[in-house]
């Protein structure tokens, strides 16, 4: 399946950007809050977790309903424009202490709250590389979905083209914020919505091999 041509729903939501500089719920992590206290650098790293395992679940369900990312690249003034189509695959050696197969069922926070699951990012193989800014990677995240979903229910008749240019400006309407607006100032909705698309796509990959992000 082509990601540009074909599109089935995701059962995948869109996540809030939570707040994290509140004081961690007992309730939520209390095997590990009363073991660990307050000082532990996983917990303070627990927004990049969240966002892990929510890709983690996307990455999923992309490859459950055969997602493909196609790049498209050129190389000096006229020659043709290549073309690589990478399948989302998750890697389940990397990934086989992760309980792949509950994490459907479970929120963020029953999950995390099992301590094999939250001692996972205390070893050497789940490290964050690059700087974090988590609000654009939720962005992105929900950006990728409600285009993708979007262009699954909307029917259209005019072409493509037009189908994606009114996808991308209902999602701006929908994350509109003083912020969004003065980054897409100068750009079309429409290419803004697709630049964050195919950066969601580049995590996406990276997700699969036990990369966030690259």
């Amino acid at each position: 399946m082509n990601s540009e041509e074909s599109f089935i729903r995701l059962n995948v939501g869109t996540i809030p950007s939570r707040n994290w500089k509140q004081k961690l719920d007992p309730q939520e992590l209390k095997k590990i809050y009363l073991k660990l206290k307050n000082k532990n650098p996983f917990v303070e790293n627990r927004k990049v977790h969240y966002l892990w395992f929510n890709y983690l679940r996307l990455c999923m369900n992309l490859e459950k309903i055969g997602y493909v990312v196609k790049r498209k690249w050129k190389r000096g003034s006229k020659p043709p424009i290549y073309e690589e189509f990478i399948k989302v695959e998750v890697n389940r050696e990397i990934y086989k202490d992760w309980s792949l197969d509950s994490l459907y069922d479970l929120k963020f926070h029953e999950w995390y709250s099992n301590e094999k699951n939250f001692n996972l990012f205390s070893g050497e193989c789940f490290k964050v590389t690059g700087r974090l800014k988590y609000e654009v990677l939720v962005r992105r995240f929900n950006i990728f979905i409600d285009y993708h979903n979007g262009m699954s229910n909307f029917h259209y008749t005019q072409g493509d083209m037009i189908k994606k240019m009114k996808i991308s400006e209902e999602i701006f309407n929908l994350h509109q914020s003083e912020k969004f607006r003065e980054t897409t100032k100068s750009k079309s909705y429409k290419s803004f919505v697709r630049n964050d698309v195919r950066k969601c796509e580049n995590i996406i990959l990276s997700v699969c091999d036990g990369r966030f992000p690259s």
